[in-house]
């Protein structure tokens, strides 16, 4: 995965560009007309949200190929985020669209302490995250976490049993009425 971006996408109400399923799928569409080449997605999966009570969450990974630096990734995914309907309303709300960096490759800088307005790769919490890593080890199953340097296999299986058990396959015909 040398050079691979992991995007993580997730999305829980509506926004600008209609339902969760289809946000997603209009961020992916404007990525590769930005330049970015989508090079592997995973399926979709549903997860409880994290925080307040909310709507579950649509999530999926894609590994990508950018032709920009990350820090200019980071600004077109928050530009994504805005068309879609996204605002600044805080941590753990419902959102139409959230684009998370996972990883770059075997890179690792800035972790594990986050700094606002810079990358933290990999990021701070996947390795905490089911929903981060079920559908990323489905596209890349040997994906390695480079802070810990620990295989996402361990990582998962690390993770409690609820929280596995939490993250749901969605099936084609119910991601296009999400």
């Amino acid at each position: 995965m040398i050079g691979l971006v992991a995007l993580c996408f997730g999305a829980n109400r509506p926004g600008a560009w209609g339902e969760p399923g289809p946000t997603i799928t209009e961020a992916l569409r404007v990525l590769d007309k930005s330049g970015v080449r989508i090079v592997k997605v995973s399926t979709h999966f549903t997860t409880h949200a994290i925080g307040p009570h909310q709507p579950d969450y649509l999530n999926m990974i894609a590994l990508v190929q950018p032709k920009v630096g990350i820090a200019a990734l980071l600004r077109l995914l928050k530009r994504l985020e805005r068309a879609a309907g996204r605002r600044a309303t805080g941590r753990w709300t419902a959102r139409p669209l959230d684009i998370d960096i996972v990883s770059h490759g075997g890179a690792c800088f800035g972790w594990p302490h986050r700094r606002t307005g810079s990358v933290t790769l990999p990021h701070p919490e996947a390795h905490r995250r089911a929903f981060v890593l079920i559908p990323l080890l489905s596209v890349a199953p040997h994906w390695h976490h480079a802070g810990l340097r620990s295989p996402g296999r361990r990582l998962l299986e690390r993770l409690p049993r609820n929280d596995r058990r939490g993250v749901r396959m969605v099936t084609a015909a119910a991601r296009s009425t999400r």
